[in-house]
């Protein structure tokens, strides 16, 4: 069975740059809880945890709304806090990959990171989201991308065949809309313009397809799932790339036998702007990311969702590329940066 440690190692690699944890399925991005990260340190020596515990943690955190967890955190954190005075390693990061789950491609200090995933989902996707081959871009820990789930009231969110009544006897019911567990509100590939992707009969997930450290290179294999919805689905792939430790390529495939209409979809944080041959996104924090379609159709079709995601921003830009075809290819470079200077770190000098 799966011992202690890679349960704690597991939990260490959800944390991304800035102290945030990975947005996927029904939660969004919200700051790490940090005993794991104590207790990992405290028994390993572990000194990437160590950092997060010294320099990315969020010891302000204050949303917590269940009484069941979370108030006793800080002292357990304080509890296990590791008594050695060799300092966290700012430059652990590491690629990893879970077959079945997803990998994360980064440089050794972190500021570019991207994560691919194609974990565990089902037909009732309320919370274990349809995400195949989904991902998560940030930038010296600003995120670009956009996922999680919608505000109480958002009614941008209403795919044909995610929303039906569901009945408890004695009159009782309740209307279920599975909109932002679905494919249609993730980074991922659309047939038909069908929003409301998932499994129809029981559970799925992708497939590691190839993953090399050295390269910085991740492919998934999410065919099956197309495959149940779409008899004549040959393939459906996506290859990433972190090119030199500065930016990213992102290959696309879905072939299929006959034509379809096939959208590349993306959901990225406000504001995003077509441009010609892609989009910029600008985040609020002052991250830039500038992306170009090379390879498939460039024109950009940029549309405000409000209220989702529920957090950072409580609305989000969905990009859709459309080709009309029974082989689709895309291939896009990414460049992220910065609109703006750092001129002091308000925390010099407070070791």
């Amino acid at each position: 069975g799966t011992s202690p440690r890679k349960i704690l190692e597991m939990t260490r690699r959800l944390w991304m740059p800035g102290g945030l944890l990975l947005p996927w399925d029904h939660y969004g991005y919200q700051f790490g809880i940090t005993f794991p990260l104590a207790y990992l340190a405290h028994r390993t020596g572990d000194r990437q945890a160590l950092h997060f515990l010294e320099r990315e943690a969020n010891f302000a955190r204050m949303t917590i709304t269940s009484s069941g967890w979370g108030y006793d955190q800080p002292i357990w954190t304080l509890l296990y806090w590791p008594d050695s005075r060799e300092e966290g390693d700012a430059h652990a990061w590491q690629p990893w990959v879970e077959d079945g789950v997803g990998g994360v491609l980064v440089d050794p200090g972190g500021d570019n990171y991207l994560m691919q995933m194609w974990d565990l989902t089902a037909p009732m996707c309320s919370r274990t989201h349809v995400n195949p081959n989904s991902l998560v871009l940030a930038r010296k820990g600003v995120p670009f991308t956009a996922d999680g789930a919608e505000a109480h009231g958002c009614s941008a969110l209403n795919y044909e065949g995610a929303v039906f009544e569901r009945s408890f006897g004695a009159g009782a019911s309740q209307t279920l809309n599975l909109s932002s567990g679905c494919a249609g509100s993730h980074n991922t590939i659309l047939i038909d313009g069908n929003e409301a992707l998932r499994p129809p009969t029981e559970e799925w997930h992708g497939k590691l397809a190839d993953f090399d450290a050295d390269s910085q290179s991740i492919a998934g294999d999410v065919t099956g799932l197309y495959a149940s919805v779409y008899p004549d689905c040959r393939a459906v792939r996506r290859r990433s790339r972190l090119v030199e430790n500065r930016f990213w390529l992102v290959e696309d495939l879905a072939d299929f036998a006959e034509e379809h209409r096939v959208t590349s979809r993306w959901w990225f944080r406000p504001d995003a702007c077509a441009v010609d041959g892609g989009v910029d996104v600008e985040a609020p924090e002052g991250a830039l990311l500038q992306m170009r379609c090379v390879l498939g159709s460039d024109q950009a079709a940029v549309t405000r969702v409000d209220g989702y995601p529920v957090a950072p921003d409580g609305r989000s830009d969905r990009v859709d590329f459309e080709q009309h075809e029974s082989q689709a290819r895309w291939l896009y470079v990414l460049w992220p940066t910065e609109t703006i200077e750092t001129v002091r770190e308000l925390t010099e000098g407070w070791d």
